[in-house]
């Protein structure tokens, strides 16, 4: 196994979004905020590898994601490619999700750890549709379809709506 690549980590204070009481004060100060707030995915992939992650130049608006069940690849995943430990993000949160191949309602077993979002925590099945996968809860209804975008990512909505990505 080789090593994680290592990179150095900057941060910087963000600007209030819009609406929020002192982004409106700052609104309407001169020389306050000017900044369209764009939106965009706020929450974290912990433990990811950050060349994984798309980022914007400091100080532009992110594009919002656009979450798509469609893929853009002509093969669908192989469950081979789908095995193993995923981080799984939605747009609030980040935690661990384990695929096997035991057969379970809908597909096969899978199941999250350390998720504070209450739809990731729903995950209980997985399986190969199409050019998709799709997580199911325990007794198999749909909980996310996602396409693979790489090797390593997979990305996709949630059935509730709002983007949800599986990457390593």
């Amino acid at each position: 196994m080789s090593p994680a690549p290592a990179g150095t980590v900057t941060s910087e204070q963000l600007e209030p979004p819009p609406g929020s009481q002192q982004g409106l004060a700052q609104q309407q100060q001169p020389g306050g905020y000017q900044g369209g707030y764009q939106g965009g995915y706020q929450g974290g992939y912990q433990g990811a590898d950050s060349s994984q992650i798309e980022t914007s130049p400091p100080n532009q608006p992110q594009q919002p994601a656009q979450p798509s069940a469609v893929a853009t690849a002509t093969a669908p995943p192989a469950k081979e490619d789908v095995l193993g430990q995923w981080t799984i993000a939605d747009a609030s949160s980040s935690c661990q999700l384990n695929v096997s191949l035991t057969g379970w309602n809908g597909g096969y077993r899978a199941s999250t750890r350390n998720c504070t979002s209450e739809e990731l925590k729903r995950v209980g099945a997985w399986n190969i549709e199409g050019n998709n996968v799709v997580l199911k809860d325990q007794g198999g209804q749909q909980v996310a379809v996602l396409a693979r975008s790489n090797d390593r990512r997979f990305d996709g909505a949630l059935a509730i709506g709002g983007p949800v990505a599986m990457l390593r």
